[in-house]
């Protein structure tokens, strides 16, 4: 049995206390003989200046007390190698990175004004607002199947069978015994660097926590650090062991960042790597934060090459990634774990009140914003409140509006949503600059740090990041860095010339304080910063070009997305909502109308250029929703209707096109769902160049059949599909006479329609057991409530289901269209 450590460390503890005591006597008893003999040689004038002296020694004096205390409490250095001082060294890396998991770079965005009355301005830890997270346990997925956004939208129906806390996940997987690997997939602000977090911290101080997780050594290593590394290392040739090993290099050589001490750093990180093959846990975040291809190929290389050295060890291993990027660095034999937005009925409002806790504000006025986050009626809201980033900027916009205007309404869509916290985090930032420059900048340099020129030196930044991002792989959430540098020359050229010297000498006080950027630590080029999030370094590149030449835009955006579509993909969006609200709708029409332009001379056209219809069919269908209920001209409606056309034309085109790749038809063929296919006989949405009458779904139900001839048939499965039931196996071929078949599967557009028109609901026939149960956003769901569906096939549960449809269809008066079934024909029985 171990023995405690407590009665060492307490008379460590009386030691250090005695040796203090002893210390502050013995230099009192020196400073009082100095201040004896100055009296006596110099007088009283020069005892009265040593005094003076004197009395502003002490926090040296504290400080150097302090210093000495650190030195002694380390132990002696000689033996470099010694396992004790080797594990402290870890345990002080691992203590840090605890700390700063639980760092909200978020938070920047509450102001004082925003808390109550009397409320101490005090950081707020994660832990303090912390919702527990569920996932989807996917098993081990086509990696092309995770990038499919239909996932994340389906989820909010939220599979009730497959649905487990991120935690009891984990708890069960290592119950079960044998290695887990898992990779935890989810979208940019899910939340995965937060369920991280709240594992390291619950693992250290939850007493309660699961007995397979509590105690265990928990290394969080943020594989963004590895690009580096990662991009000086032969692509090839490389065994394993030699990827395991410079792992471990890397970990060394940061827990010697640290500490300046290289050869104790090596042992550190080896005590820490036997720590965790005892009873372990290792987590590596952000396999999408490295940047290039090749370098995120061998990050994914090296991940399992550490997961399989850890196999006979006691470390599960997790890893996080957006959906985007895993395809092309998928991990052989990880488990796939969707993290899933939160539940409008229970994680929604509990975080809403862990802010309002945290911000010391009474619960009872968080009802009128979860009132408006959780409603049925708008969708786009509920969507974004299921994302916790999101949330907690509509958390605090809604807690600035309540403050000014409580009459004003709460963001509508996203664009909404970014500009109100971007101007929150800028307002948030004059505040501080203000606040704290107080004695340490000028009045002039205060004065002239005003919130537009803020603004405006933030807008030039992202621009000038977004065009020097590199042309990777087209994915579109990564994080940007920018250097120190690149927004001190902006922030020096909007400024007066009296104030630009003393600028460049605060510029870490001014830049620290942005809210909008937050420190990543040092580079190449200095200290690099990155923004709180990737979509407002896309607003605001978005912005910047609108402000410098909207009538460019056509060049300034068809270039780059024509060179790097899925980079500039959302500062396309962003670009033509931004135009709208400045220049009006008719300026807007007009670049997604040249943005669509199909240049009928080129023979060819790659996935490039498909890609850059998909940004530009997501910018019309944006614009679409935003002109609801506005006022157009009918030259703006023909305008309108001529851009739809021209998506028409490219979807037509990409329909028997070999060029696109798979992810690209399906996004525009997504895009082509929601604003109205062109194909004959397929469901349409109802397009008009009227914004009131666009995404109602059409009510007339139209099928497109095909004959299917007489012929013998198996039915049921083969032993192949290992996943088939018992009794679905063994069947004898039958028959069949000839018959007609729908050419796709029913779309949850012509269900919803079917739900709106009263075709089914709970006591049409047999009643569901679990239907009483059901969440009341998949009963939204299921009644055509969300948007963005209708394109996706419909995949009744039960067997009423169908029939109740068949019965509605069937029933329809619609002389003009043989009806898909009638009784006195077999073959549509």
């Amino acid at each position: 049995m171990k023995k405690s450590n407590d009665r060492p460390h307490d008379a460590t503890a009386r030691r250090n206390i005695l040796l203090d005591i002893l210390l502050v006597f013995s230099v009192g008893t020196a400073m009082a003989f100095c201040g004896l003999l100055i009296q006596r040689e110099y007088g009283w004038d020069a005892l009265m200046a040593y005094l003076m002296s004197v009395l502003a020694g002490p926090p040296a004096l504290l400080s150097s007390i302090d210093l000495w205390r650190r030195f002694a409490s380390a132990g002696p250095r000689s033996g470099q190698t010694d396992g004790e001082a080797a594990d402290r060294l870890a345990d002080a890396y691992l203590a840090r990175q605890a700390e700063q998991t639980q760092i909200l770079p978020i938070e920047a965005i509450f102001g004082d004004a925003q808390r109550a009355a009397g409320a101490k301005a005090r950081r707020i830890l994660l832990a303090r607002i912390y919702v527990p997270m569920d996932l989807a346990d996917l098993g081990e997925l086509d990696p092309e199947a995770v990038a499919d956004p239909g996932l994340r939208k389906l989820s909010f129906a939220r599979d009730f069978e497959r649905i487990v806390p991120v935690t009891d996940a984990l708890a069960r997987s290592i119950d079960a015994g044998g290695p887990l690997r898992a990779v935890l997939i989810g979208e940019a602000g899910a939340g995965k660097s937060s369920v991280v977090a709240d594992l390291i911290h619950r693992c250290a101080h939850d007493p309660d926590f699961h007995a397979a997780l509590r105690g265990r050594t928990l290394l969080r290593f943020k594989l963004e650090d590895l690009a580096e590394p990662m991009a000086a290392l032969p692509a090839h040739g490389l065994h394993d062991q030699a990827l395991v090993d410079r792992f471990w290099q890397i970990v060394a050589e940061h827990i010697g960042m640290a500490e300046g001490e290289h050869d104790l750093a090596v042992a550190a990180a080896g005590r820490l790597r036997q720590r965790l093959r005892q009873r372990g846990l290792l987590l590596l975040d952000g396999l999408d934060e490295v940047l290039d291809p090749a370098a995120r190929a061998l990050t994914a290389r090296l991940v399992a090459a550490v997961g399989n050295d850890l196999d006979q060890a006691d470390c599960p291993l997790l890893v996080t990634a957006r959906p985007y990027v895993y395809p092309d660095c998928a991990l052989d034999a990880f488990q796939v774990w969707r993290l899933l937005p939160l539940d409008s009925n229970t994680q929604i409002p509990a975080l809403v009140r862990n802010w309002y806790r945290a911000l010391e504000i009474p619960e009872g006025q968080a009802s009128h914003l979860l009132a408006a986050l959780t409603g049925t009626g708008d969708g786009a809201r509920a969507e974004m409140a299921t994302r916790p980033l999101l949330l907690t900027l509509l958390i605090a916009v809604a807690l600035e509006r309540q403050r000014k205007d409580p009459s004003t309404p709460l963001p509508e869509d996203r664009a909404e949503l970014i500009e109100a916290a971007t101007e929150l985090f800028v307002k948030r930032w004059f505040e501080r600059v203000g606040q704290v420059g107080r004695g340490r900048l000028s009045a002039a340099l205060i004065a002239a740090l005003t919130e537009p020129r803020l603004r405006q030196v933030l807008e030039r930044v992202s621009l000038a990041a977004q065009r020097g991002r590199p042309e990777l792989d087209g994915a579109a959430e990564v994080t940007v860095e920018v250097a120190a540098d690149a927004f001190l020359r902006p922030l020096l050229h909007c400024l007066p010339t009296a104030v630009r010297g003393e600028a460049e000498q605060a510029e870490r006080l001014i830049l620290e304080r942005a809210g909008l950027l937050f420190a990543r630590g040092p580079g190449p080029d200095g200290e690099r910063y990155g923004f709180v999030h990737r979509q407002f370094q896309e607003y605001l590149a978005a912005c910047a070009l609108v402000a410098e030449d909207a009538g460019a835009l056509e060049h300034s955006l068809g270039e780059p997305l024509r060179h790097s579509p899925g980079a500039w993909r959302e500062v396309v969006r962003f670009a033509v909502l931004r135009l709208q609200d400045d220049h009006g709708a008719g300026e807007a029409i007009d670049l997604v109308r040249a943005l669509l332009f199909e240049d009928r001379s080129a023979a060819a056209c790659d996935d490039a250029c498909f890609q850059k219809v998909v940004a530009a069919g997501l910018a019309l269908e944006d614009l679409h929703k935003a002109l609801t209920g506005k006022r157009l001209t009918p030259h703006q409606q023909a305008e309108l209707a001529d851009a739809k056309a021209r998506l028409d034309r490219w979807y037509q085109r990409l329909v028997s096109d070999p060029a696109p790749a798979p992810r690209t038809r399906l996004d525009l063929g997504r895009i082509a769902g929601r604003l109205g296919d062109p194909r004959p006989k397929i469901v349409s949405t109802g397009w008009t160049p009227d914004p009131e009458a666009a995404f109602l779904l059409d009510p007339k139900q139209d099928f497109d059949w095909v004959q299917i001839p007489t012929g013998r048939f198996r039915p049921g499965s083969d032993e192949a599909e290992q996943d088939a039931f018992d009794d679905e196996y063994g069947g004898q071929p039958v028959d069949l006479p000839g018959f007609a078949i729908t050419r796709v599967p029913i779309t949850c557009g012509q269900f919803a329609a079917f739900s709106r028109g009263g075709g089914y609901g709970p006591t049409d026939g047999p009643a569901p057991q679990w239907w009483a149960e059901i969440s009341d956003q998949a009963v939204a769901w299921w009644h055509g409530q969300n948007p963005g569906l209708e394109q996706y096939c419909a995949d009744p549960d039960f067997k009423q289901h169908a029939e109740a449809y068949r019965r509605w269809v069937a029933q329809r008066k619609a002389k003009h269209r043989r009806r898909p079934w009638f009784e006195g024909d077999p073959r549509y029985a």
